[in-house]
């Protein structure tokens, strides 16, 4: 949810920032800095980010010595390729391609994978869990009854 997202480090600074430019105060509620802003975490962009990066090793020449660590990443399931390997068959696909996904190679994988689709759909998964936030917390019963939220999510 909402909170796990900004416990990581990068978030963390980010949030401080966007509160700093709001000008409240740092343990204000990270909900509201970002409806607020109407900003959502970086790491849907550090993930669109990777998403391209796979695509882009995928289809690299064989002789390129990056295509060859990924090939390896692949071979051996390593950390990297199966943690991407999962993020895009969750949110960078087609729900119609998901049975087709469990046994492809990496290039029909990187084929698949759309980083305007993992955007989009991290994107509705964070509003969700940030509305829910909203009408859950006590503290922010005000800010969740306002209508004119400067920049709020969607």
């Amino acid at each position: 949810g909402v909170s796990k997202i900004a416990k990581v480090r990068f978030e963390q600074v980010h949030l401080r920032h966007l509160k700093y430019l709001l000008g409240i105060r740092h343990n204000a509620s990270n909900s509201a800095a970002w409806g607020e802003t109407g900003r959502f975490p970086l790491l849907i962009d550090s993930l669109k980010l990777c998403v391209k990066y796979f695509k882009r090793l995928a289809e690299m020449e064989d002789s390129n010595l990056a295509k060859a660590a990924f090939n390896e990443q692949v071979n051996l399931g390593l950390l990297w390729y199966s943690n991407m390997k999962s993020i895009i068959e969750s949110f960078a696909t087609d729900g119609n391609n998901q049975h087709q996904l469990t046994a492809v190679s990496a290039t029909h994988l990187a084929e698949a994978a759309s980083p305007v689709l993992l955007v989009k759909n991290l994107q509705d998964n964070f509003t969700e869990a940030w509305r829910f936030t909203l009408e859950q917390s006590s503290r922010l019963s005000f800010y969740s009854q306002r209508q004119d939220h400067v920049g709020a999510l969607p």
